[in-house]
């Protein structure tokens, strides 16, 4: 049996990894509203969730990228996934200095929006089949 490709499989990029992050992003929404609300299944699924998209974006960058520029396209995604390390704690940090202990769920609520907005781009800019022809040599 042949291995399945991009094209096989057209949802197991863009909507498995969008969905994945939506569902992530409604988990901090209501965990920065509702934190009595399951803490721990809202943590769990908040925090936990997205992890699975930078295993699908490697693997999709890997696959849809021609063997001569896979190394530069990796190392790209690499440099802007690091980029988010320098970031985040200036985001996270200035509403917990200014405003305490709301400062926490405001940052939450930040990283549910970001999520959300990196969900409905997966799940409506990724094609597969679109891309790949667009990066054929």
């Amino acid at each position: 049996m042949a291995a399945a490709t991009l094209r096989d499989q057209p949802g197991a990029r863009g909507r498995v990894g969008g969905i994945t992050l939506l569902v992530s992003a409604l988990g901090r929404g209501v965990l920065s509203h509702h934190a009595r609300a399951h803490p721990l299944l809202l943590l769990l699924v908040g925090f936990g969730l997205c992890g699975v998209m930078p295993t699908i974006a490697v693997t999709t960058v890997a696959e849809l990228v021609p063997a001569r520029r896979r190394g530069g396209a990796l190392g790209l995604r690499n440099a802007v996934v690091t980029t988010g390390g320098l970031v985040a704690p200036a985001l996270t940090g200035y509403p917990v200095d200014t405003q305490g202990r709301a400062g926490y769920q405001h940052a939450v609520l930040l990283a549910a929006v970001l999520l959300a907005l990196g969900g409905t781009a997966a799940v409506t800019l990724i094609d597969p089949d679109r891309d790949a022809r667009r990066l054929a040599p």
